[in-house]
C-alpha cells in the first residue's frame, strides 16, 4: 500500500460514494508507484458493487484526472492485467475539491513517484451515467471462446439512444445470469456481441420490472423504433 496515495485519496472531496470507494480501494492496493492491477470482478467485490457501476466510476475518476488507466501487453501480443496509476501530485492539502484535482493538459504534473505525468484537463466534464458509453456494454457483456466482432457492436451500440443502451445493458445482466445458471459462461455458447444487439436478443432477457416499463413506453415507442437501432 502507498500511504501517500492512499492519504491522498481520502482527502478527495466532491466525488460520488462508490467513485470514492474506489479511489480510495485503488489507492489502499497500490504499491510505491502508486499503480494498483487489482481485477475488476475483485475490485467490485470488496466495494460492493456490480461491474457496470464500477466502470462507471473507472471512467469517472478518469475523465477527472484522479487516475491513469494502462493497458498492458505480453511479448505474444496478449493482454495482461490493467495498470491503474493515481495521479497523486507530490504536493497536495487535505480536503482538496474535486474541481482542484491535478492540472491543464499543456502542464506536467510531478507525481509522489518523480515521474511527470500528463493530465487531460484541469476540470473536464463528467460523463453523467445516463449516456452509457460503448465500454459500458464492453466490460459487463460475457468473455467467450472466439470474436465478439466488437467493431460492429460498438457501430450498432452508436445508433441506440440512451433509452434503449440502458435497456440493453439491463438485458445483459439478465444474460450473464442466464449463461451462470447453465455452466456456459466464458463459453463458445455466448453470443458474439454484435449477434446480441443485431438480434436484440437483450430484450429476451429483460426482468419483469424492466419489460413493464417498456410496456409502459408511449404508444408507438418501441424496440422497433429507431432508437433501439
Amino acid at each position: 500500500m502507498s500511504a501517500a496515495a492512499l492519504s491522498w485519496a481520502l482527502s478527495i472531496r466532491g466525488l460520488r460514494p462508490n467513485d470514492s470507494l474506489t479511489l480510495i480501494r485503488l489507492a489502499d492496493l497500490s504499491n510505491g508507484e502508486c499503480e494498483a492491477f487489482p481485477t475488476i470482478n475483485g475490485l467490485a467485490e470488496h466495494i460492493g458493487v456490480t461491474r457496470r457501476t464500477l466502470f462507471r466510476s473507472i471512467h469517472t475518476l478518469e475523465d477527472t484526472g484522479a487516475i491513469e488507466r494502462i493497458n498492458r501487453f505480453r511479448p505474444d501480443g496478449s493482454q495482461t492485467s490493467t495498470c491503474y496509476r493515481l495521479l497523486v501530485p507530490r504536493f497536495f492539502t487535505a480536503n482538496t475539491p474535486v474541481s482542484e484535482l491535478p492540472t491543464p493538459s499543456d502542464t506536467e504534473v510531478t507525481l509522489v513517484t518523480g515521474n511527470p505525468v500528463q493530465v487531460t484537463s484541469n476540470n473536464p466534464p463528467i460523463v453523467p451515467p445516463e449516456s452509457h458509453p460503448f465500454l459500458d456494454f464492453k466490460g459487463v457483456y460475457p468473455k467467450r471462446l472466439g470474436g465478439q466482432r466488437w467493431q460492429e457492436a460498438e457501430k450498432k451500440w452508436q445508433k441506440l439512444d440512451p433509452a434503449a443502451r440502458q435497456v440493453v445493458l439491463d438485458g445483459v445482466d439478465g444474460y450473464v445470469a442466464h449463461l451462470k445458471d447453465r455452466g456456459k459462461l466464458n463459453s463458445e455458447w455466448v453470443l458474439q456481441a454484435a449477434t446480441f444487439l443485431n438480434q436484440k436478443a437483450y430484450l429476451e432477457f429483460l426482468d419483469q420490472p424492466t419489460k413493464a416499463k417498456l410496456n409502459r413506453l408511449p404508444k408507438g415507442y418501441n424496440s422497433d423504433m429507431p432508437g433501439f437501432g
